[in-house]
């Protein structure tokens, strides 16, 4: 997303950035979310719950890279455990990294439910 001057009063320029901040961690984006909610936090750190919304934001991005370097790990002991055991293809090894990928990231899907979830992302924009 190229940079843009915003224009308005403080005011609106903070609800927007709340409101692409929100909308950011509603499709998944945490990196764009942690961005706008830190400018948003710069420029007026009292707006709303956004101290709060920062710090959540940044463990449910940690989470997310965890659990990807997690499958891509899972992937790689799964393909170097197929080599140890004499598979030679490289569409045998391709699959078993596949398939290690898949499961680990399932695995690590499950467990991190059992964690307690942060479930206060807003879905909407509170009204006024």
């Amino acid at each position: 997303m190229a940079r843009q001057e915003l224009q308005g009063t403080l005011e609106e320029q903070c609800e927007f950035l709340y409101g692409l901040a929100v909308e950011k961690m509603q499709a998944g984006n945490f990196s764009g979310a942690v961005y706008a909610l830190k400018e948003l936090h710069r420029h007026n750190p009292g707006y709303r719950d956004v101290a709060r919304l920062l710090a959540e934001v940044k463990i449910r991005k940690t989470r997310q890279r965890n659990l990807i370097l997690t499958g891509l790990a899972g992937g790689t002991l799964s393909a170097s455990m197929a080599h140890l055991l004499g598979v030679v293809s490289d569409l045998w090894l391709i699959a078993a990294a596949a398939a290690g990928l898949v499961c680990t990231y399932v695995l690590a899907t499950v467990f991190r439910r059992r964690l307690p979830a942060l479930d206060s992302v807003p879905t909407a924009l509170p009204r006024r």
